[in-house]
């Protein structure tokens, strides 16, 4: 997880890069990146994402501004990515809350957002700064074994060895294996990390997209199979 940034820190990077200076912190959370919802002085809400740099944050920007203008139910990104200490930063518009979807539609609609996301991305030119994705996703990797390097923890996932859990590693290679026969398709534009988590809320048709960092390219296939009933 990013480091915690003092509320002066934060509050320089609000007047510099929106014009105005912070009023209130309401919640902090955060992951692999630390989220601040603040409210500024002329009473704009805003969200600030703070994480490691990556030449992909801004490919992902991209990616999120065009589809906030397309009509997709995301936040409008607002600045960003910029520095922030060693760090690179985010604002974005917050997305309002929605009801929870009854607990039998929610497969239906949280497959059919994913699949409303990559039909709004269809016309997006190719990103080549979505490539490499992202650790969890990273299926094209160089690593000799099944799992690549992972980016939350200092361990070596191929060296983990039980009984209990060898079928992952089997399905892992098994996957590996069938995407690499379709490595030279057509590429589009979808989401690697499509979790009910990083939904407003987990998943609503009337809710929204809340992560962005997770964008990626891949073959269409790859998509069309992560959001068709299995």
């Amino acid at each position: 997880m990013s480091a915690d940034f003092d509320a002066r820190t934060v509050n320089e990077w609000c007047l510099k890069r929106l014009g105005c200076p912070v009023t209130e912190r309401t919640f902090t959370a955060g992951n692999l990146s630390m989220i601040y919802d603040l409210r500024l002085a002329d009473d704009r809400q805003v969200v600030l994402k703070i994480r490691d740099d990556d030449a992909r944050l801004v490919a992902c920007t991209w990616v999120q501004r065009r589809m906030w203008q397309a009509g997709f139910p995301c936040p409008e990104p607002l600045s960003g990515p910029l520095p922030l200490s060693t760090q690179a930063a985010t604002a974005e518009t917050p997305l309002p809350g929605s009801e929870a979807p009854e607990f039998a539609d929610a497969p239906r609609l949280f497959a059919g957002l994913l699949a409303d996301f990559v039909t709004c991305a269809e016309g997006l030119a190719p990103q080549q700064l979505l490539r490499p994705a992202p650790a969890w996703v990273h299926w094209y990797h160089r690593e000799d074994r099944v799992w690549p390097v992972p980016d939350d923890r200092d361990v070596d996932l191929n060296a983990e060895r039980c009984s209990v859990t060898a079928w992952i590693d089997v399905l892992g290679a098994a996957v590996r294996e069938r995407l690499e026969e379709i490595r030279d398709a057509a590429c589009v534009i979808g989401h690697g990390d499509w979790d009910g988590r990083n939904l407003n809320p987990p998943p609503a048709k009337a809710g929204g997209f809340l992560a962005h960092a997770a964008c990626g390219s891949a073959t269409q296939q790859v998509f069309r199979d992560q959001h068709q009933p299995g």
